[in-house]
């Protein structure tokens, strides 16, 4: 949704980001105001939309990592989508998906909804804290500037999962 409006995609983002939902890893080289950040945020609603996977007796419900290699990047990213879900403070904006909103810590960079999904904000100033999350969709921005270590601890969660790196 971009200002109450509901998502339109161009045809670019359908063929090369949306109609791939089932490609485990994605990489989108595309320009600078090419749609990139409309199209992420739609895989990102469309995770966080989905039910619990229950393995073997427990219910394992959608983990989503919004990365960028230090804060100020990764907020770039995470921002337009915390705009998606979470009220003001004041009560005076309610955003698009609000109803589905549970509760949030901005400090921490962390998202709840209302159906069990997280949505986390992730730097790759500390590579520790990408380990230990059965993550199911990681989004990351400006990938080339991530050290080494943000891989070595990642990639195991989302192999946990099955679960997708854009």
């Amino acid at each position: 949704m971009e200002g109450g409006r509901p998502y339109n995609p161009m045809p670019w983002q359908n063929l090369h980001i949306h109609a791939r939902s089932n490609v485990s890893n994605l990489v989108i080289g595309a320009g600078r105001r090419s749609g990139k950040s409309h199209g992420i945020r739609a895989e990102v609603v469309r995770e966080a939309s989905r039910g619990a996977e229950t393995v073997m007796g427990i219910d394992h419900f959608p983990i989503i990592y919004i990365i960028g290699p230090t804060s100020e990047l990764a907020m770039r990213v995470f921002e337009p989508i915390w705009d998606l879900f979470v009220p003001s403070d004041s009560g005076t904006y309610q955003p698009p998906l609000g109803f589905l909103h549970q509760w949030h810590d901005k400090a921490r960079g962390v998202i709840q909804l209302t159906n069990g999904a997280r949505i986390f904000r992730k730097t790759g100033d500390d590579p520790r804290s990408m380990q230990g999350e059965r993550v199911t969709l990681a989004i990351t921005d400006e990938t080339q500037d991530m050290p080494d270590e943000v891989w070595e601890k990642l990639l195991p969660s989302l192999a946990d999962s099955g679960g997708r790196l854009i």
